[in-house]
């Protein structure tokens, strides 16, 4: 069984993101994703750009943004759910494997400053009627790449009680072509 609720907030974040990124100066990704684990690796085989959400914790809360202590089925709660977004670029780098020029690290520090622009506003224009904590924006480098991640935390009403079955999320989002899940 899917927490679908979280995921249906996690899509919602990756789509305002990407349609954040338009507006930047190095513009939309070439590709995104809502990602599974514990971590979202960088993917510079062909030096494209990517954004992604993934889903970090789902906690219990009475008291957003603090976590719960101790809940039961009749307690009154919600959950806080916090997701990473990232945004990477392809670096620019030299053949030589030196440093890039003054003008290319200046431009690499911009493209990520209005990245990170763009995931605040995302983070706070996803969803107007909730409570959003935004959490710090620290950059990521990885070979090649260069770009950043932020987390933002959000109360999410997921609960629906012990006797009730939630929707299945395949009727909610629609799955990608190609889910391995309908082969």
């Amino acid at each position: 069984m899917a927490d679908t609720g979280v995921y249906v907030l996690a899509a919602q974040l990756l789509d305002r993101l990407t349609e954040e990124l338009h507006g930047t100066r190095a513009g939309e990704v070439s590709w995104s994703a809502v990602f599974p684990g514990t971590q979202i690796q960088p993917h510079f085989g062909d030096c494209t750009s990517v954004a992604g959400v993934r889903i970090k914790t789902i906690t219990p809360t009475i008291s957003f943004p603090q976590p719960a202590r101790q809940i039961n089925e009749h307690t009154a709660h919600e959950y806080m759910v916090v997701f990473e977004m990232i945004v990477d670029r392809c670096a620019y780098t030299p053949a030589d494997n030196s440093v890039p020029d003054i003008p290319f690290l200046d431009s690499m520090v911009r493209d990520a400053m209005d990245d990170a622009a763009a995931m605040r506003k995302a983070a706070l224009c996803t969803w107007t009627d909730r409570d959003v904590v935004l959490g710090m924006w620290i950059p990521r480098y990885g070979g090649g790449a260069n770009g950043g991640a932020m987390d933002v935390t959000v109360a999410a009403d997921v609960h629906c009680g012990c006797d009730v079955i939630p929707t299945p999320l395949d009727e909610l989002v629609q799955p990608l072509e190609g889910d391995p899940r309908f082969y």
